[in-house]
């Protein structure tokens, strides 16, 4: 009660109410806000840091990855934070469904409280499609995931994901130009709308590994196409001088009210 009360206050109070997530004003207007008090600012991106993060992945990286891409394998990739929000366990047992196709394997990078645990369930059941790789620097996660053929984005079954999710790796992803599976309850994602990727219900890896089977069919160029409308947007909306003028006119409409 004392954390509802805590948040209704700056609800009621702010003159403008600065959300990461697009679908939170039904929330807030419940809470005291008034609707034209709420503005969306996303996660974005510096455009001069990303054009400059020409690090080259580790060695052991790029061993594993050339050997898989010499062997005609599609790669399926995810890098960031191994923790039970991000749903790996998701996407192994998507593995788990795909193991008899020899062309498919699965390269999780990162960290993270989950990380052994996802270790030890995937060697339990002996699973030989899916590789664990130790974390990158930022500066080369663009070579990292240009070196995917898909990525993979997920997270566990909550209701909070109606009012929308920020994920950092999302725009990593789009830059890339890698079509996303995105798993997770978020209604009219990102994903969807613009339609660089496939969105399925969270912890569903049926759903998830008939998605990776729908974007290994397509032909490289639909797949291209299908990165290249994230990474188009990205460009367009979410640098962070884009954003930060953004910031700056909702500042200066609050004065010019003042």
């Amino acid at each position: 009660m004392t954390m509802q009360l805590a948040e209704n206050f700056p609800y009621k109070k702010s003159d403008v109410t600065i959300s990461l997530l697009d679908k939170a004003l039904p929330h807030m207007l419940k809470h005291g806000l008034k609707p034209e008090k709420f503005k969306v600012i996303p996660n974005g991106y510096c455009s001069e840091e990303w054009e400059n993060e020409n690090e080259v992945i580790p060695t052991e990286h790029e061993k594993l990855i050339s050997h898989l891409k010499n062997e005609n394998k599609f790669i399926v990739g995810y890098a960031g934070n191994h923790a039970p929000s991000n749903a790996l366990g998701t996407l192994l047992k998507a593995a788990k469904i795909l193991e008899r196709r020899s062309d498919i394997v699965f390269i999780l990078v990162g960290t993270g409280t989950s990380k052994d645990e996802l270790i030890r369930a995937a060697n339990s059941i002996g699973q030989k499609n899916v590789y664990f790789l130790p974390p990158v620097s930022k500066r080369a996660i663009p070579d990292l995931i240009k070196r995917f053929d898909i990525t993979y984005m997920g997270g566990v079954k909550s209701v909070l994901h109606q009012y929308g999710t920020s994920f950092n790796k999302m725009t990593d992803y789009m830059l890339s130009a890698r079509p996303i599976i995105f798993a997770a309850d978020e209604p009219h994602s990102l994903i969807e709308k613009l339609g660089c990727g496939i969105t399925v219900p969270a912890e569903t890896p049926e759903q998830v590994s008939n998605a990776i089977i729908k974007l290994i069919s397509s032909s490289t160029a639909d797949r291209m196409e299908i990165g290249l409308r994230g990474k188009t947007y990205v460009e367009k909306e979410l640098e962070y001088e884009i954003l930060s003028k953004k910031m700056l006119n909702y500042i200066n409409n609050l004065e010019d009210r003042q």
